[in-house]
């Protein structure tokens, strides 16, 4: 009769439990997800509003875009923004209306091959333009963003902040060519979330972006 002795013995449990941890090591991390699926970024916004005496009988639209970037400041991607931001449009495009947008993405819109087209990186992402006037109580905006940059890949680890910003325009009447004077002004808020984590910062309320929040799912 063969007799195990008790060093045999010790070695043999030890490789039954290295496998045995090896299993659910793997196990946890098959079924595990890395993180959440995605975060659902809601802005409510009022304006900003038109200022100015160019223009009567009707108020131009205000301008918007929600949008990431990351913690070194680079830009990852649109989630959503206006229409009037990505079409050329009779008077050009509305780009430089958002300017820290612009700052950060460096696009002007000057590839569509007609005014009323919109650049193919933005199908998908866009939305109305609001009118709003003294008594507005607000609109809100969705967009959702399942941690991918604007080529499709998943992004790495870190903290990522969400922007919301919205922008119009004054315009008063001048007696000099062109006959009127322009000039933007925009307002932004910033919210974080941390990826895997998902841990969520909301942006702060400006004058006129009510709210800015996120939601991972």
């Amino acid at each position: 009769m063969n007799v195990i002795s008790k060093k045999s013995l010790i070695a043999l449990l030890s490789v039954l439990v290295v496998a045995l941890s090896s299993s659910i090591f793997f196990s946890c991390t098959d079924d595990d997800p890395e993180g959440p699926a995605q975060i659902t970024v809601s802005m409510t916004f009022k304006g900003p509003l038109f200022k100015g005496n160019y223009y009567s009988g009707f108020l131009p639209k205000t301008d918007w875009a929600i949008y990431v970037k990351d913690a070194a400041n680079k830009y990852i991607k649109t989630l959503k923004i206006n229409t009037g931001v990505v079409k050329i449009g009779q008077h050009g495009s509305h780009a430089k209306h958002l300017p820290v947008w612009l700052a950060l993405t460096g696009d002007s819109i000057t590839d569509q091959p007609d005014e009323d087209s919109i650049p193919p990186r933005f199908d998908g992402y866009t939305a109305a333009s609001y009118s709003f006037n003294a008594s507005s109580t607000g609109e809100a905006v969705t967009a959702t963003w399942d941690f991918t940059d604007v080529t499709g890949a998943k992004v790495p680890a870190g903290t990522y902040t969400f922007i919301a910003e919205a922008a119009n325009i004054q315009k008063d009447s001048s007696t000099v060519a062109p006959f009127f004077t322009l000039s933007f002004f925009s307002e932004t808020s910033m919210g974080t979330v941390t990826y895997p984590e998902g841990a969520v910062v909301n942006g702060t309320a400006t004058t006129n972006i009510l709210s800015l929040t996120g939601a991972v799912e």
